[in-house]
């Protein structure tokens, strides 16, 4: 585990299906004993230092779940989940590895473009380039998905005078910058 801008970055060891359906998640070196203070979804076991995710049911389905997971964690308890190229995969067939590796949703944010600074970037028909950008001061790490680089995305607003717009941006290199919005 590692400090990023005071937030705690830890990687996923091991992702998997359990014999009952729950999907589980095995941290390197954290614990989330306390994560039932925030919500009842997902069970902390200490024998196994594992989070266990109900099995889906109805429209639910194990992204879904894994992304309430990792807001809660990043949003509500200050930590960063990552799996990686050593993750292990367990009883997960490769469709449902290959939507949580593309899936780039960091809690309520998904990746939606790389652009060049200055260059039309459309949200809602508004060219974001065009209009001053407002910090909210709020904030989530995530990767840039061709250099898998950890990178704070800062949440901004613009106001057009008829609407405003809320999206998430960093500079991933010189003049090249991640644009994220909001799921709904």
């Amino acid at each position: 585990m590692v400090e990023f801008e005071n937030i705690k970055v830890g990687y996923i060891l091991e992702i998997g299906i359990d014999d009952v359906g729950r999907l589980y998640i095995v941290p390197e070196n954290l614990n989330f004993s306390n994560i039932k203070e925030y919500t009842e979804d997902f069970v902390w076991v200490e024998g196994k230092t594992a989070l266990f995710i109900k099995k889906p049911t109805g429209f639910a389905s194990y992204i879904r779940y894994y992304r309430e997971l990792i807001s809660v964690i990043s949003f509500d308890l200050g930590h960063y989940l990552s799996f990686d190229e050593d993750t292990l995969w367990v009883n997960i067939d490769e469709g449902l590895i290959w939507q949580f590796t593309i899936s780039l949703v960091y809690g309520k944010w998904q990746f939606k473009i790389s652009t060049e600074a200055g260059f039309n970037c459309l949200i809602n028909g508004v060219d974001i380039w065009t209009y001053d950008w407002i910090d909210t001061d709020e904030k989530f790490l995530a990767k840039d998905p061709l250099y898998y680089q950890l990178h704070v995305i800062k949440i901004y607003e613009i106001n057009t005078g008829k609407k405003k717009i809320r999206f998430g941006a960093a500079e991933f290199s010189n003049t090249i910058w991640g644009i994220f919005l909001e799921t709904k």
